[in-house]
C-alpha cells in the first residue's frame, strides 16, 4: 500500500502521463492517497514560506483540502459539464483524485528554504 502511494508520487513528480491513464491508479484508496498528498502539500507550502510557526499546521492542511475541492469543482464543471467532448465520461471522484495527484510535485517544497 505504501509502495503504491510512493509510486504515485514519483510518477507525478516525473510528469509520467501513464499515471492519469492507468485505471489501477484510481482504485478505492486513490482518493485517500490524493487527500494525503494535498495535506502534505499544504504543510510543505507553509514550510517553504517559513510560516510554519506563524501558521498552524492543521490550518495549512485544511486550507489545502478546501482549495483542492474548489479546483476540482471548477475543473469538473468546466471540463465535464460546460464543454464536454463526445468521449467525456468521467466521475467527480476521478477528477478530484487527478487534481490531488497533480499536486505531488509541490511536496518538493519541503526542501526549499526562503531564508
Amino acid at each position: 500500500m505504501f509502495g503504491e502511494f510512493l509510486n504515485i508520487i514519483f510518477k507525478s513528480i516525473k510528469l509520467d502521463k501513464t499515471l492519469y491513464s492507468d485505471n489501477k491508479n484510481f482504485t478505492e484508496a486513490s482518493i485517500y492517497f490524493a487527500g494525503i498528498i494535498m495535506i502534505l502539500d499544504g504543510i510543505a507550502g507553509a514550510v517553504a514560506a517559513n510560516t510554519i510557526i506563524k501558521t498552524a499546521v492543521a490550518m495549512s492542511g485544511i486550507t489545502a483540502i478546501i482549495t483542492w475541492l474548489i479546483w476540482a469543482i471548477f475543473i469538473y464543471v468546466i471540463g465535464v459539464k460546460l464543454f464536454p467532448d463526445k468521449q467525456t465520461k468521467v466521475s467527480f471522484k476521478k477528477v478530484l483524485t487527478a487534481v490531488g495527484y497533480a499536486h505531488a510535485p509541490g511536496l518538493l517544497r519541503f526542501f526549499c528554504s526562503n531564508t
